[in-house]
């Protein structure tokens, strides 16, 4: 079986890749709802109720666009920056690169070290990064058992690696017990101490005659593992606490907030209690639905060209944005935003309107050929980044336009900041003052600081 062929999107709380800490814009791997959309949305309520470094120019207005305070010539994706360092996995087919991991300096772009190799058939997955750098790595074949899991320092040194099969979701560690968990293509899951790699414990085969792919999506009392099921393990030796779902199916997406699982399945969205497994509510949908958030105790879903907002406690419909074509969405508080070919403020509570701003994509600077450039916004993200506006937000959302252009927009819907760079842009993370641009062709350092 091919990876591709069952390749499931494992959406889970707070992790966006290298958010701990940092704001990650991804576009590397285009899902529903990472792209452009159609003008013509509609909100049915179910209810009764660009900163630049020193050498910016201006734009005319308050817009500041921005050169890179360096540049790195291998294209790749980032993960996260801490530690000083910027840390990512560079893209297989540049021919400056070798497809691994690497480490740059977070002030001059230099490279302090890289790891390993990939290819078009193999891939390391994102990180998880807590007093190391956990990772794992697999093939495009489910089953063939070519894979393993890394723990790396932040130099770069190995601590430890094991042979474990092909890993496709990134391992989860749970650093008040020194324990990093990992599932992968053999259908087992493991506990690994941090420390030194040893085995604590591993499950049988949790996938028997339904082979899928295997991602531990959370831990909180249990250890939480998506594949046709969701399963529930002890983390304390991996004994099967609970199932829930059809083996049969496949667990699309998988979110764990505040002791509940929400995800989704074949059939639609359920919300799932991880303390004994028991189905709190279902959504029933027919087909092609992705959870997009959980913010402002609602969950956002994304069904065909709609995105629908349910009540987390009782699975009510609160509101619908409809004939929205792919669209680009994130959440902030009592905010979601939505891009098509403009950036829009809904109120999270009841789908209104706070102000929509058409996007150019002269705005970002981009001008290159673009398969989409009727719908110039590919993807959005909202990053904390300390600024307040009139109302006290303090935060930013930054607007991938066409390939290679990117805007910075104020929570009052004020385009502040762009940049531009060569190559399709991978994903952004915003670090303090700074932000970090993945593409094809090179990393990009941008200063924010308009002063």
């Amino acid at each position: 079986m091919n990876r591709r062929d069952v390749l499931a999107r494992m959406a889970v709380a707070g992790v966006l890749g290298a958010g701990l800490g940092s704001g990650c814009l991804d576009a590397s791997e285009p899902e529903p709802g990472a792209g452009a959309g159609d003008t013509n949305t509609e909100t049915e309520t179910n209810d009764s109720t660009g900163g630049a470094t020193d050498d910016a120019t201006e734009t005319g207005d308050t817009t500041d666009i921005a050169e890179p305070v360096w540049s790195h010539d291998v294209g790749g994706t980032i993960d996260t920056v801490a530690h000083g360092t910027v840390f990512g996995r560079e893209h297989f087919d540049d021919e400056d690169g070798d497809g691994g991991v690497f480490g740059l300096d977070v002030e001059t772009g230099n490279q302090k070290w890289t790891y390993g190799q990939s290819g078009g058939y193999t891939m390391f997955t994102s990180f998880t990064v807590a007093d190391a750098l956990y990772f794992g790595f697999g093939t495009d074949a489910i089953g063939d058992g070519s894979g393993e899991l890394y723990a790396l320092e932040f130099d770069g040194t190995e601590r430890w690696t094991r042979d474990v099969g092909s890993v496709y979701g990134r391992p989860i560690v749970d650093g008040d017990e020194d324990v990093v968990y990992a599932g992968s293509d053999d259908g087992v899951v493991r506990a690994f101490d941090t420390n030194d790699g040893t085995i604590r414990w591993r499950t049988d085969d949790l996938t028997g005659d339904h082979p899928a792919e295997l991602t531990v999506v959370g831990v909180t009392d249990a250890v939480l593992v998506a594949t046709g099921q969701l399963v529930a393990l002890d983390p304390a030796d991996g004994s099967v606490l609970w199932r829930y779902g059809d083996p049969d199916d496949r667990i699309r997406d998988a979110t764990v907030v505040d002791g509940v699982a929400y995800l989704t399945d074949r059939d639609g969205l359920a919300a799932v209690a991880v303390d004994d497994g028991d189905e709190r509510w279902r959504v029933d949908f027919d087909h092609n639905r992705w959870i997009q958030g959980i913010e402002a105790g609602r969950v956002f879903v994304e069904h065909q060209y709609d995105i629908h907002a349910f009540a987390l406690e009782d699975g009510d419909e609160l509101w619908t944005v409809s004939n929205t074509d792919r669209v680009a969405i994130d959440f902030h508080d009592d905010r979601t935003y939505i891009g098509t070919d403009q950036l829009s403020a809904l109120e999270a509570e009841d789908g209104s309107e706070r102000w929509s701003v058409p996007i150019d994509e002269d705005e970002g600077g981009g001008g290159g050929e673009d398969e989409n450039e009727d719908d110039p916004i590919q993807s959005i993200q909202v990053v904390t980044d300390g600024e307040s506006t009139s109302d006290g937000d303090d935060h930013s959302i930054f607007v991938q336009t066409d390939d290679t252009g990117l805007s910075r927009v104020d929570p009052d819907g004020e385009i502040t900041w762009t940049a531009t760079v060569d190559g399709r842009i991978s994903n952004v993370v915003v670090d303090g003052d700074s932000a970090f641009v993945g593409s094809r062709d090179g990393i990009y350092s941008f200063s924010l600081d308009s002063s």
